[in-house]
């Protein structure tokens, strides 16, 4: 690991920002965060985590806090010591290649601040951001889509990217929830946002296709 010199937290969430040849805009992931009561005091069972996402990379970006693992004598901030100096943790090693894990320790012993900080790149592919984001190629195959079949797909029109997201992350969510697994490629909605040229993303994300009497289905296969 590089030896990096000690940095107060503004310095330390600049260069998250900056991290991933990217100038991040990122957004709270509330579902994955544990963030702190106000005016709360740490103590020997805190534990603060920030998960978010950048709009623009799709890169994920953790803060995590802790405080389980030192004794927090008189935690910063206080009246001399306003932020965290963190200074890097020789002893931490990352334990996932494809991920920018680093760890420090609030110089102040009686704080006993421990910070670790995760960058993950997307796990999508450009092409397959595209497929989901550019709105000329969402454009192109669903008009594709509307020309193919307009008597039963009169009512639908070119989504906007949001609307994509939406469908792929309903399928998503149906299907580790163990609630519905399987979806046909007929279907409206899916035909009018994701469609066929998503197959692959689909088999990327552990989904498989099948054949299904007459249909063709498209189901969740757990990778676990």
């Amino acid at each position: 690991m590089k030896n990096f010199a000690g940095k107060c937290v503004p310095r330390l969430i600049e260069d998250l920002l900056q991290s991933q040849s990217c100038r991040h805009k990122l957004m709270l992931k509330p579902d994955q965060s544990a963030l702190p009561a106000l005016d709360s005091r740490p103590d020997t069972l805190t534990y603060y985590k920030v998960a978010s996402y950048c709009l623009e990379c799709r890169s994920h970006v953790t803060v995590e806090v802790d405080y389980r693992f030192s004794q927090p004598e008189d935690p910063c901030p206080t009246h001399d010591r306003q932020l965290h100096h963190l200074l890097p943790d020789v002893t931490f090693w990352p334990t996932l290649e494809k991920e920018d894990q680093r760890q420090y320790v609030c110089s102040a012993t009686a704080c006993g601040a421990v910070v670790r900080t995760t960058v993950r790149p997307s796990r999508l592919s450009s092409q397959y951001l595209s497929l989901l984001t550019d709105p000329a190629h969402i454009a192109s195959r669903v008009t594709l889509e509307l020309n193919r079949d307009p008597e039963r797909l009169k009512d639908h029109t070119v989504p906007e990217p949001i609307q994509v997201m939406k469908t792929l992350r309903t399928y998503l969510s149906d299907a580790l929830k163990g609630g519905k697994r399987r979806f046909a490629s007929s279907n409206k909605v899916f035909l009018t946002t994701l469609g066929p040229a998503s197959n692959e993303l689909l088999q990327f994300l552990g989904f498989r296709s099948e054949n299904d009497v007459s249909r063709f289905v498209v189901t969740y296969r757990d990778k676990g």
